[in-house]
């Protein structure tokens, strides 16, 4: 069986740094998008508002997949990824993203992919099920949330332990743990 998304059931928020040839193509798909500037404008309680009637509106019933790149995050606050360009989200702005979304939650499924070498000492507090085995680059965390709503997967990319020094590595999982965090709604 296979899925293909529509131009409709996807939303960017936080984009920057987007080249005249990226933007030209979501402005072509009519692709709903908030950049930095909208973030800093609205507020990112307003982008969120607007971001769930948008889902709403083009799909009411249709399950919710969170795609969340780490490089959205500021580099101060994940310097470990391929592409840490400044000015974006804070880890507030991040958690705020995924707490709301997650606050629809029905037992998602969250997997981060990264190699964990450097940074397997990192302490993962309030995350039962969380198992980092030191032969995989893969987590899964299949939490039991007891929520009802649409979110159903999130996917955390682009943190990359192996690029920076070892400190660099350990905020960036630390900030990729937060985020999972909020979206499970564990404080």
């Amino acid at each position: 069986m296979h899925y293909r998304l529509e131009s409709n059931q996807l939303l960017y928020i936080g984009l920057r740094d987007i080249d005249a040839p990226e933007l030209k193509f979501i402005k072509e798909l009519n692709i709903p998008y908030f950049t930095m500037h909208d973030v800093r404008r609205l507020g990112i309680g307003s982008v969120m508002e607007t971001t769930l009637r948008t889902i709403g509106r083009f799909c009411p019933n249709c399950q919710i997949h969170l795609s969340f790149d780490i490089d959205g995050i500021d580099p101060k606050y994940a310097p470990s990824t391929g592409t840490p360009v400044p000015g974006g989200l804070s880890l507030e702005e991040a958690k705020y993203i995924c707490k709301t979304l997650g606050q629809t939650a029905d037992s998602p499924l969250v997997e981060v992919s990264s190699d964990l070498s450097k940074v397997a000492d990192v302490e993962i507090g309030g995350l039962q099920g969380l198992r980092i085995p030191s032969f995989s680059q893969r987590w899964p965390i299949i939490p039991s949330t007891g929520h009802l709503g649409r979110l159903k997967s999130m996917v955390v990319a682009e943190v990359n332990a192996s690029l920076g020094s070892v400190e660099e590595a350990k905020t960036t999982l630390r900030a990729a743990l937060e985020i999972i965090k909020s979206a499970l709604l564990v404080d």
